[in-house]
């Protein structure tokens, strides 16, 4: 091969050469020949000068990587700009739904309540003592509910709640607050027309931080079942007005009332008028038995046996002071009225409470009672009907005074218990 085509060979692989392209051997060859052939090495040096502004532009390669980079780098920044903005947000809702709006619980535990309670006569009053950092704390919107099909049958659950929000519990005044609450005799009426205390359970109910913490304040669950049955017995009755039927049966609650004196007609006091004289509405009498049975608080265990066992009797008789007394000199001639009520059981029934039998002395111008087996009568006015009146005198069996009755309006009296 010619000198001359030698050298055009190599000045066309001479590129290939500085790229690194040619074989092992051709490259060998290359440089034989450029060892050999001043003007081709004159040309291959040319060719493999470094340029100092060449140095400082990247290669092809080098900027196909940046802009890959780039992109990737752009492509971060949407999503992550926008995710710190959502979390952010998130963060100060969530930090004012906590701190603002979320409501916390007072927990039962250190609340104190106090209540007055009469249902279904009258109004309950009940205070509840709110301390500290719960001080901040407001009363729910009543909840009023009618519980359908429980294992106890329907009921009314009214329920009281108190709740705070974060802020005001970290932030508080820390004084201690009572707060009063009213809640009528007709709430379960109020909220379902043609229902009542009287005719469907109902619980009043403090509610704390969750469903488990709560306490019934008050409950007529087991009442006033029990008082339906007895009330439902006593009406069906042919001789629930009999004395005698209380023979064989042993008296778990008793309250007899003896008047002495010239007494006006339908005149009673501790016995309701509708027990004593037969002359009470159904819904009166069921009001009486209801009322009976609340004052004398008895456990749900109680309320369930005299609502399967328990009757109630009643009796009026009259007789005079000096029959009574078995013919005492000292008896006036003055007629006694006897009134009984009471919850009966059989024998065998076992109660966890005690019976509580007692005996009213009433006298109309008259001081009156039984001690240790002798009558005591000792007159103390005029016995007139409308005089001015006294005060009634409440006292034990041996005589001493245990309360004020406060101005009677209409009689002289003097009225003693005998327990």
């Amino acid at each position: 091969m010619r000198d001359d085509q030698t050298c055009a060979i190599v000045r066309d692989l001479l590129p290939s050469l500085s790229e690194g392209l040619t074989s092992e051997k051709t490259t060998m060859w290359i440089m034989e020949h450029l060892d050999a052939c001043p003007e081709c090495k004159e040309k291959y040096d040319i060719l493999n000068e470094v340029d100092p502004a060449v140095l400082d532009t990247p290669s092809r390669q080098e900027m196909d990587r940046d802009v890959k980079y780039m992109k990737k780098v752009k492509k971060k920044f949407y999503i992550i700009i926008p995710a710190a903005v959502i979390c952010t947000c998130a963060i100060l809702l969530a930090s004012y739904y906590f701190l603002f709006v979320k409501k916390f619980y007072v927990p039962t535990s250190v609340m104190t309540v106090s209540m007055e309670q009469d249902f279904p006569d009258t109004t309950c009053r009940c205070d509840i003592t709110l301390p500290g950092r719960y001080s901040v704390a407001v009363k729910e919107a009543d909840k009023i509910l009618y519980i359908k099909d429980t294992e106890s049958a329907n009921h009314v659950d009214y329920t009281i709640r108190y709740s705070y929000s974060l802020w005001d519990y970290l932030f508080p005044s820390k004084e201690t607050r009572t707060e009063q609450l009213l809640i009528s005799n007709d709430f379960v009426a109020n909220e379902y027309p043609g229902m009542s205390i009287l005719n469907t359970p109902a619980r009043l109910i403090l509610k704390g931080n969750s469903e488990d913490d709560s306490k019934i304040l008050w409950n007529s669950m087991e009442l006033l079942p029990a008082a339906k049955a007895i009330f439902s017995r006593f009406m069906n009755a042919d001789n629930a007005h009999d004395p005698a039927k209380t023979k064989g049966l042993t008296a778990f609650y008793e309250m007899t009332q003896l008047m002495l004196g010239t007494i006006e007609s339908g005149s009673c006091f501790g016995i309701s008028l509708q027990l004593a004289d037969e002359s009470g509405s159904e819904e009166l009498v069921l009001h009486d038995i209801f009322i009976m049975l609340r004052n004398m608080n008895l456990s749900d265990n109680d309320l369930r046996v005299l609502k399967d066992s328990a009757v109630l009797l009643t009796s009026t008789t009259e007789t005079t002071a000096f029959e009574i007394s078995n013919g005492d000199s000292r008896a006036p001639d003055e007629k006694i009225r006897i009134n009984k009520v009471g919850l009966y059981i059989m024998p065998d029934v076992q109660m966890e409470a005690a019976p509580d039998i007692k005996s009213l002395y009433i006298g109309i111008g008259y001081r009156f009672s039984l001690k240790d087996g002798e009558w005591i009568f000792e007159k103390t006015g005029d016995g007139t009907v409308n005089g001015d009146g006294d005060s009634s005198v409440i006292a034990d069996e041996d005589g001493s005074v245990i309360g004020d009755g406060g101005d009677s309006g209409s009689f002289n009296y003097e009225i003693y218990i005998d327990n």
